[in-house]
């Protein structure tokens, strides 16, 4: 009969409880208490970022998106590098007559403005799509442009009621036809405008059987519709006389 030293199991089976626990806790994995100190530190740092986001926003808010577009009152065209006004705020339109803006409250009024038109100034509002109508000024000088391309009834339309009322088309074309042709140039200063009404000085080169003279004849202008229209009648022939 074989003799088993006690000692021997009790050193064995405390190898076999060592070496179980060996296994299980390598299966188990790290505690889970156990953090990465890098690991600490990206979550310190991402709290950090979101404390001082939260700061941000609430110093700076996100604002009021305004957006709008402008457009000639007369030919619908788009017009580019129009300034719009907002308090201290300002932005230019872009190629297409549009403009963006984001502010931190609403005014009372925006103004725009552009070169060769009439500043408006309109009511505080997110959307903005507005027409400016052209100056006195810019409606002499297309005025003129058509009148050298020979686009006498387009011309017409562009003067008063009571000035078509006054002179048909017909009656306006064959005078121009007849003696439109010898007015070679003009040039315009700046207009005076009082209310609805507003005169042009003008300078327009005249050819004549004595060589070339100049005249100057001031154009006369009303209001009709929110925008200018030329005052005429036939017996001003080709000259703005009143």
């Amino acid at each position: 009969m074989m003799l088993i030293d006690s000692n021997h199991i009790t050193k064995g089976a405390s190898y076999m409880s060592t070496r179980n626990n060996s296994h299980q806790k390598i299966a188990e994995g790290p505690s889970q208490h156990s953090v990465h100190p890098a690991i600490k530190v990206i979550i310190a740092l991402l709290g950090v970022a979101a404390f001082v986001t939260i700061v941000l926003l609430i110093a700076h808010p996100t604002g009021i998106e305004v957006s709008g577009e402008v457009r000639d009152a007369v030919t619908n065209r788009p017009i580019a590098n129009a300034i719009v006004f907002a308090g201290k705020e300002r932005v230019t339109t872009d190629e297409r007559g549009r403009f963006t803006i984001t502010l931190n409250e609403l005014p009372d009024f925006f103004n725009i403005i552009a070169e060769g038109y009439e500043s408006v100034r309109v009511p505080a509002r997110r959307r903005i799509n507005l027409k400016l109508p052209p100056s006195p000024r810019t409606t002499v000088e297309r005025w003129w442009e058509k009148w050298r391309a020979r686009k006498y009834e387009s011309m017409y339309n562009d003067l008063t009621k009571a000035s078509r009322a006054e002179l048909s088309k017909d009656e306006f074309v064959t005078v121009f036809k007849e003696h439109g042709r010898y007015v070679i140039d003009l040039h315009v200063e700046r207009a005076e405008v009082k209310g609805n009404r507003a005169i042009v000085p003008a300078t327009l080169t005249v050819r004549t059987i004595f060589g070339e003279r100049t005249l100057q004849e001031p154009f006369y202008l009303e209001k009709e519709g929110g925008v200018w229209k030329i005052v005429w009648s036939a017996e001003r022939g080709v000259t703005p006389r009143p």
